[in-house]
């Protein structure tokens, strides 16, 4: 575990609690491509979050799972 604590982020910057800050290099898949705390990200996600709480391909896409199951058996 890092032994900072981080307070908040935006673009790729996290923001420590001791007013400095550090570049997330390394902050998984979703954050290299669009950045911390992005307006657009958040709008979308708020948006889908009405309509959906869980995101995963059974719950959103199950006509396709299910074709799938049908062709391997």
């Amino acid at each position: 575990m890092p032994d900072f604590e981080v307070v908040g982020s935006q673009g790729p910057w996290l923001h420590c609690a001791d007013g400095t800050r550090i570049f997330d290099g390394s902050s998984g898949l979703l954050c290299t491509d669009v950045g911390q705390s992005s307006p657009k990200v958040h709008a979308r996600i708020e948006e889908q979050f009405s309509r959906y709480s869980f995101g995963g391909a059974a719950v959103v896409q199950p006509r396709i799972q299910m074709e799938l199951m049908d062709r391997l058996c």
